[in-house]
């Protein structure tokens, strides 16, 4: 199960790098994180990307990068799981995403964080996180959160094979914060 959450993170990046062949350029944002009021969304009745703008992205990140979005079927409105990711526009392709399990069933959800932290366990790739959901741990490469009826993962690196721990927990702090 976590190589399929990891399988798709990083085809998620793979297609956000082919995206587009003339990338939009980001503004020149210091890495200092400050996150924008936002409203809260419903992760479940809409793509939860907007969640995280291209500027906040690219200001945690520390550099530019991009956004996009793909799910398990072609109208995102409809899929049980959303990744957004945001990468460098130019190899080597590094960035984070974040995916939104359970959007439509929460019972696969709450399957899929059971059997991740019972493989990560089993491996002693767990460690827990407090703070963030239900439930949260980092298995040394993604951080799983349990909130109520949905499951976030979130991964990301900023230099190629080494997981960023403080950005990713970044992230899931923001998303964690405007979602309902």
């Amino acid at each position: 199960m976590r190589l399929v959450v990891l399988g798709l993170m990083v085809l998620a990046a793979l297609c956000a790098a082919c995206a587009s062949p003339t990338p939009t350029p980001a503004p020149n944002i210091a890495p200092t994180v400050v996150p924008t009021p936002a409203t809260k969304i419903d992760p479940r009745g809409s793509v939860p990307c907007s969640i995280i703008s291209d500027a906040e992205a690219s200001q945690i990140f520390g550099k530019p990068v991009r956004a996009s979005a793909m799910g398990n079927v072609p109208n995102l409105d409809n899929a049980n799981f959303i990744v957004c990711s945001y990468t460098t526009p130019a190899p080597p392709i590094t960035g984070f995403s974040f995916t939104v399990f359970g959007r439509k069933d929460a019972a696969s959800a709450d399957k899929l964080f059971a059997q991740s932290k019972a493989e990560d366990v089993a491996d002693n790739r767990y460690t827990p996180v407090n703070g963030l959901g239900q439930e949260a741990y980092w298995d040394g490469a993604l951080l799983l959160v349990r909130h109520g009826e949905i499951v976030i993962a979130v991964a990301g690196a900023k230099q190629t094979g080494k997981p960023d721990f403080d950005m990713v927990k970044t992230v899931a702090e923001i998303v964690m914060e405007r979602i309902q």
